[in-house]
C-alpha cells in the first residue's frame, strides 16, 4: 500500500504545471529565504517563460527549454536569462528530480563598474546639502554602503569613541511593502 500511495503521489506530482511547481517551490522553501529572494522569485514568476508556465513537467524537455531560453535571451541580460533558468531548475529538482535538461545559457558579459568621478560625487553632495538626505548621502558617498544597509543603520552601530561604524544588517522590501532584515 505504501508503495502505491508513494507511485500516486509521484504521478500527481508529474501532472504539475511548470508555474505551479515554481509557486509551491517558493512556498515551501518561504522559511529560509530572505525575504528579498522571496520577492524577487515571485517577481520572476510572473514574467519568465511564458509559454511554459502551462506545461506540465512531466511533459518538459530539452528543446522546449532552449527554445523558452533562447527567446528571452533576445530582449533579457545574459545574467537576468541565468537567474531565470536557476529559479526553474531549483524548481524541477524538486518536482521532477530524473530531469536535468542539457541547455546552453548566453555567455556571462564582464560586469561594468562605473566610479563617480570627484565632480559627481560633490554634485550629489551639493544636491543633498541641507536636505534629510544629506547625511545618509555622505555616509554611502564616502564608505560605499548599499542602500539596504544604510537604511538598517541604528545609532547603535556607531561607536563614536572609536569612530567605527559597524554594519551588521541591512533592510530590503518584502512583499507587501514593508521593510525586514
Amino acid at each position: 500500500l505504501d508503495i502505491l500511495a508513494f507511485q500516486a503521489e509521484e504521478k500527481k506530482a508529474e501532472r504539475m504545471t511548470l508555474g505551479d511547481a515554481i509557486d509551491k517551490y517558493i512556498s515551501i522553501k518561504s522559511a529560509v529565504l530572505s525575504p528579498s529572494t522571496i520577492r524577487a522569485y515571485k517577481s520572476m514568476r510572473r514574467t519568465i517563460y511564458p509559454d511554459l508556465m502551462d506545461v506540465y513537467i512531466d511533459q518538459l524537455n530539452t528543446e522546449k527549454m532552449q527554445i523558452a531560453i533562447n527567446t528571452q535571451a533576445m530582449t533579457a541580460t545574459p545574467k537576468t536569462v541565468r537567474n531565470h533558468y536557476g529559479l526553474v531548475t531549483a524548481a524541477l529538482a524538486v518536482y521532477r528530480p530524473d530531469f536535468n535538461p542539457s541547455v546552453r545559457l548566453p555567455q556571462k558579459k564582464p560586469d561594468k563598474i562605473c566610479i563617480p568621478t570627484t565632480a559627481e560625487i560633490r554634485a550629489l553632495l551639493n544636491a543633498a546639502k541641507g536636505t534629510d538626505m544629506e547625511l545618509p548621502v555622505i555616509v554611502a558617498a564616502t564608505l560605499g554602503l548599499r542602500r539596504s544597509e544604510l537604511c538598517a543603520l541604528t545609532p547603535d552601530d556607531i561607536d563614536t569613541e572609536r569612530g567605527v561604524i559597524c554594519i551588521t544588517k541591512a533592510l530590503v522590501n518584502t512583499d507587501d511593502h514593508s521593510y525586514a532584515e
